[in-house]
């Protein structure tokens, strides 16, 4: 009994020992999470400060992109976000396609201007017949000077649109990246909090059955000593008779031996039913 009293309380300290290990182990791996994130914090502010270096070294756009006709909503979606940049990486294309275009279209009108001027000025007959063709030139020059001058408004309009749009697309990706992480990281803190209170009901549980084991042992301890000192005394109340086996009379043919032990047996029993009583 005593034996298998130690092999138990050894099961319950190895067990108490694995659980207090899973708790160790447990704090490790959120500490780990935590350091996960602060370098993936650390990553996106890396790559957020070489964006706003390239943007800042970017060749400035030239020409205008059709006006916007939607408002950009930014969305935390996935799917919509990634939708969302798509798009907007395709109107910045046409964007800086169109700029390339009317660039060039604005290159060779210049060079028809300047071609003209030098064929007015290089004809050497002076005639009034020049005068229509020369204010034909100053007019088509101005035409020119008043489309060039609204194209370069335009242009620098269509350029703080698209400083706003690639604003826009930095931030929503960042957004979107921010609340990826967010959730990542709240995902792991339920998991953690739920293995730590699972573990910490586990021991609680294991704990009190060790207390109920051992107030259960302590009882059992006290009963067996109370049963040996009640034995003790029984058997040394129990009187010592020293007769002979056949001794005969002229009262009674019994001998005096089966005397002695009906009387012996019926002491035990009354011995035990009053201890039966008080136990």
């Amino acid at each position: 009994m005593c034996q298998n009293l130690q092999v138990q309380v050894k099961e319950i300290k190895s067990v108490n020992e694995s659980l207090n290990l899973s708790v160790e182990e447990l704090y490790k791996a959120c500490a780990f999470a935590e350091a996960i994130l602060r370098e993936r914090d650390e990553m996106i502010f890396a790559q957020s400060e070489k964006i706003r270096l390239l943007e800042e070294q970017c060749e400035p756009f030239y020409e205008v992109h059709s006006k916007f006709d939607s408002e950009i909503v930014l969305d935390t979606q996935d799917n919509s976000g990634k939708d969302l940049i798509l798009s907007l990486q395709t109107q910045v294309k046409e964007t800086a396609e169109l700029i390339v275009r009317f660039s060039n279209e604005k290159y060779f009108a210049l060079k028809e201007i300047e071609c003209l001027k030098d064929e007015i000025k290089s004809l050497p007959i002076k005639n009034q017949d020049l005068k229509p063709r020369e204010s034909e030139s100053n007019n088509l020059e101005k035409v020119y000077s008043v489309k060039e001058y609204e194209l370069l408004e335009k242009i620098e309009q269509m350029r703080s649109q698209v400083s706003e749009l690639l604003e826009k697309l930095k931030i929503s990706d960042q957004e979107i990246k921010i609340v990826l992480l967010q959730k990542e990281n709240n995902n792991l803190r339920t998991s953690y909090n739920m293995l730590k209170e699972k573990y910490e009901t586990s021991y609680e549980k294991l704990e009190k059955e060790n207390n109920d084991l051992k107030m259960h042992y302590k009882r059992l301890f006290d009963s067996i000593k109370r049963k040996k000192v009640v034995s003790q005394v029984f058997t040394k109340s129990i009187p010592k008779v020293n007769v002979s086996k056949k001794i005969y009379t002229g009262k009674s043919s019994k001998p005096i031996s089966k005397k002695v032990s009906q009387f012996t047996t019926y002491s035990l029993q009354k011995d035990r039913k009053y201890l039966k009583k008080q136990w």
